[in-house]
């Protein structure tokens, strides 16, 4: 239970905090403290009764267990005492959190304190290792957990980084609930996983066998000997062999530009640092397994541990079988449960069933054995203790499978029983429950209560929490909101029920629909104050976006696909997946002929987001051709916006056209004022900067720049403030003037964080090295150097290269110290930051 209170972890591994207080009482004071913990871009974990199907001590105990840091919030009431226990639920979190840094908050604005209370008030003043303060309202508390919190882990770094080596990628989930009867395959797989003998593992057997699991467990165990870290991908969601790379490249934080190469880049992102990739459900993609192979040869330190339903196939693949859990022989201690019944008892009895005991066992092992030791059958099963007696379940279950008729030949007879068994819990929901079960199943990557309710057609409050009651969806909560998501076995039963009414294609229409209207709401919130919020709920959103878009381009709706990309743009751009909406407008251009608006808006897309290494003459034709066509159809914006990229192409060396760049600008000026679009005009000044500094003029580019942060500041816009800061920032020091430019720096850096914006990142810890050697700290520009030159190879971002002075500063510095003792090692020692440990460092916090 105990947290080893020197150690550390970088905070793109989202510490966790564990919120504990009395729930109706405090219950704004807790919407306080959970903002004040995601405004420093941590997990909040919070226990709320009711909320999963587990007893109350069984699941905060889970919870805390996976914490990093205690919050404790106390009022006036002591808390509720459960059967059988001599101290509230409140008390027992904190004494259960002894051993982890523990933040206490106490107020008197709910009346007198209970007096047991008063007691464990007086016993945390008397203890000096747990920080203690007194607030008078929800605003005060959650200035108080937001500072706290940051000093907390600020004093706590600089130790943290010395004793434990920095991790990265997407965490492994993190299962609140028990595990069991796996403990020999956890040992078989993890030694596989440690000798990296065999680099690609693959997890076979049945749906709901426990692949997934097993997965998880096997590679949380070896994950010391991966210094890179260990990501998680889950391909549930995706539909296209073709996205496996990408979604490899997102858990890695490789950006997607769409120039054909994202393979390569990953490759050259992993190296030969010890990587452990875990890829989930490659069933449905097996045309992917190539790409894998080539991904392994290419990138020495990566491992694969892959869970299907079939073998890949590939040269050097280790297969290991996983099997349904043992069931106990009826010859042997009938009165003692295998794992089987024993995950039966252990998931009844979180689900809420009461009185089970020796005369049961008979009971479940019957039903366990008619499931065939399947986990999820087994789960499901044990779900409906709420309402059946074992020996009913038993009496039902096989009365079904009398009666239930078979599924087709080419299902093996495990996944035909897990079928029956999702049927036959679908066939207990009451109306409204079942027919949103045979309509969430469109939702990729996940689900809210307002997409379930456009989809649905009602509120789907009710309908939904019913089915997470089944064990049919699983709720979890991201942020402020609760999403819900199904596991692909019970997602694919939702979809051929949905096949077997003939609504496919209607509700990819519905979904489609939805998320086009999405997009129009949300488009205009990514500028402005609350753009960063608006970022990351559409991140939670992504497979969504991805399918609708897919959808909307196989029917060939170009004028709706234009509405995905063009009103999410900011969204695409500042979370690296440009390259997605440039294959998208690849795809659409060349099978439909497109004309007005929408061809606008493709070549717009084609010629922007493709500028890279390569010549810009192509994309210097699609984006004359795209201002023309905004220009015919009387689209101002889009003509400003395509007139903006025009510029920046004609001025590319490439092309070397400067007088016809600066008329472009000057269109774009002129379209802009005539909207009154600042955030538009704050990029054209940006971008008029850039032409300024392509023409040897240091000083009008930085006018330039200084009036596009001016406006992009009164705008309060923070993804249009990471670029124009930067660059007034980049033209100061070409002016000589690197201590004015530090502080800009480091604010562009501190947004781009915010948003995650992996670009803006790179950029600024190229900066940041040039200031650090321009005032002869060597041993901090060859760290900020080797994180920058890492930035940019496990990001991807290629197309935007450094400045040219900033690329000369780095090879004067090579040049003038690299011979010295010690610069290689802080070359590598900022390489082997990660991220976000690189931008604490660059920023000093």
């Amino acid at each position: 239970m105990a947290v080893d209170s020197t150690a550390i972890r970088t905070p793109d591994q989202r510490l966790r905090v564990f919120v504990s207080s009395t729930l109706r009482e405090l219950a704004a004071e807790r919407a306080a403290a959970r903002a004040a913990i995601e405004r420093l871009m941590l997990t909040p974990v919070m226990f709320e009764l009711g909320s999963r199907p587990h007893p109350p001590r069984d699941l905060y105990r889970a919870y805390l267990a996976q914490s990093d840091i205690f919050v404790g919030i106390y009022g006036a009431s002591y808390g509720w005492i459960a059967p059988g226990e001599d101290v509230s639920g409140l008390e027992d979190e904190y004494s259960l959190a002894e051993g982890m840094p523990r933040l206490v908050y106490l107020t008197n604005g709910h009346g007198s304190r209970d007096g047991r209370l008063e007691a464990l008030v007086d016993r945390i003043r008397s203890r000096d290792d747990v920080s203690y303060a007194t607030f008078r309202d929800p605003a005060e508390l959650e200035e108080l957990v937001a500072r706290d919190l940051a000093l907390l882990i600020g004093e706590r770094f600089d130790r943290g980084r010395a004793t434990e080596p920095a991790r990265q990628g997407e965490a492994l989930p993190a299962p609140v609930d028990s595990f069991v009867g796996r403990q020999v395959d956890v040992a078989a797989v993890g030694d596989l996983l440690l000798s990296q003998r065999d680099r690609l593992v693959t997890l076979i057997g049945p749906g709901g066998v426990g692949k997934t699991r097993l997965a998880i467990a096997s590679a949380a165990g070896a994950a010391e000997a991966f210094a890179a870290g260990v990501h998680f991908i889950d391909l549930a969601p995706v539909r296209d062999a073709s996205l496996v790379i990408p979604a490899i490249a997102s858990s890695l934080g490789v950006i997607d530009v769409g120039d054909g190469r994202l393979e390569e880049r990953v490759a050259t992102a992993i190296g030969d640092r010890p990587t452990l990739l875990v890829v989930d459900n490659l069933e449905h993609v097996l045309d992917a397994a190539p790409q894998l192979a080539r991904l392994l040869a290419a990138a020495q330190g990566a491992v694969v541990l892959a869970t299907s339903r079939v073998a890949l196939g590939i040269a050097g693949e280790h297969r290991y079988e996983v099997r349904p859990l043992a069931i106990r022989d009826d010859r042997a201690d009938a009165a003692a449960p295998g794992p089987a019944e024993q995950l039966f008892l252990d998931r009844a009895r979180a689900a809420g069933a009461v009185g089970l005991g020796n005369g049961d066992v008979d009971d479940i092992r019957a039903v366990c054995r008619a499931l065939d030791g399947l986990p999820l059958a087994i789960e499901l099963a044990a779900a409906r203790t709420r309402l059946l007696t074992p020996a009913e379940l038993r009496e039902r279950l096989e009365r079904g499978l009398d009666i239930l008729p078979e599924a087709g030949p080419d299902r093996p007879e495990r996944q035909r029983t897990l079928a029956r068994t999702i049927d036959w819990s679908v066939d207990l929901l009451d109306d409204e429950a079942r027919d949103a079960f045979d309509v969430i199943g469109v939702f990729s990557g996940g689900f809210d209560l307002d997409a379930a309710s456009a989809l649905i057609g009602h509120d789907a409050l009710e309908p939904v929490a019913r089915l997470v009651d089944a064990s049919l969806v699983v709720h979890e909560t991201a942020g402020r909101s609760s999403r819900f998501t199904m596991l692909t076995t019970v997602r694919t039963a939702s979809l051929e029920r949905a096949a077997a009414e003939g609504n496919t294609n209607a509700l990819a229409d519905r979904h489609a629909a939805h998320f086009i209207a999405v997009a129009r709401q949300q488009g205009p919130r990514l500028y402005g104050p609350g753009g960063v919020d608006t970022l990351w709920g559409l991140r939670a959103d992504h497979e969504n976006l991805r399918a609708a878009g897919r959808t909307l381009l196989d029917q060939g709706r170009a004028e709706e696909l234009e509405v995905l990309a063009w009103r999410l743009f900011p969204f695409w751009w500042a979370s690296g997946r440009q390259g997605e909406v440039t294959a998208w407008m690849r795809e659409l251009l060349a099978r439909h002929p497109l004309e007005g608006r929408a061809r606008a808006s493709a070549l717009y897309f084609t010629g922007s987001i493709t500028f890279g290494d390569a010549d810009r003459t192509d994309a210097v034709r699609d984006l004359r051709e795209s201002a023309e066509g905004f220009a015919a159809v009387g689209d101002v914006l889009g003509e400003a916006f395509a007139r903006n990229s025009l510029a920046l192409a004609l001025a590319d060396r490439s092309v070397g056209d400067l007088p016809g760049a600066d008329r472009e600008i000057a269109r774009g000026f002129a379209l802009f004022a005539e909207r009154r679009h600042p955030l538009g005009e704050s990029l054209a000044h940006v971008i008029h900067g850039l032409l300024r500094l392509a023409a040897d003029d240091v000083m009008g580019a930085h006018r330039a720049f200084l009036r596009g942060d001016e406006i992009a500041a009164a705008g309060r816009d923070e993804f249009s403030r990471a670029m124009s800061e930067h660059h007034v920032g980049v033209a100061e020091v070409l002016a000589g003037d690197p201590v004015t430019a530090e502080p800009r720096f480091k604010n562009s850096l501190r947004r781009s964080l915010r948003l995650f914006y992996v670009e803006g990142i790179a950029h600024a810890l190229e900066a940041l090295c040039a200031v650090a050697a321009d005032r002869g700290d060597v041993e901090r520009a060859a760290t900020l150097l080797g994180a920058a030159r890492a930035a940019r190879a496990i990001s991807g971002v290629y197309n935007s290269p450094p400045l040219a002075a900033f690329a000369q500063t780095a090879r004067r510095l090579e040049d003038e110290h690299g011979h010295e003792p010690g610069f290689a090692g802080w070359v590598a020692a900022g390489a082997d930051l990660g991220t976000a440990a690189a931008a604490a460092y660059a920023l000093g916090e």
